[in-house]
């Protein structure tokens, strides 16, 4: 839970009917970074940056342009009840780096 929050940020959330984040725009200092959620698919300012699957997500290597090189995450999920089922414990990448 945060201990400051600043007002001057504005956040706008879109959502389709069904509850599916659509899309976040954040708006700091007058700059608004949006992302786009499509079908597993995130956009950030027009430009992929991350597929998600059952397993994890694919990022790019190379900011927002996963045309240059791509990072395999792979989520290790807590079963226990106090977190939650399933719930993300750690994520790893293909070389075995810690992501998160």
């Amino acid at each position: 839970m945060p201990l400051y929050v600043n007002l001057s940020t504005v956040f706008d959330e879109v959502y389709s009917t069904t509850g599916t984040k659509l899309r976040q725009a954040i708006t700091q200092s007058g700059t608004t970074v949006t992302r786009d959620y499509v079908a597993g698919l995130e956009y950030v300012g027009g430009q992929l940056e991350a597929i998600f699957h059952g397993e994890g997500r694919i990022v790019s290597t190379n900011g927002n342009n996963v045309s240059t090189g791509l990072r395999y995450e792979y989520n290790i999920e807590d079963h226990s009840a106090c977190f939650g089922v399933g719930a993300p414990k750690v994520s790893r990448s293909a070389g075995g780096g810690r992501s998160q």
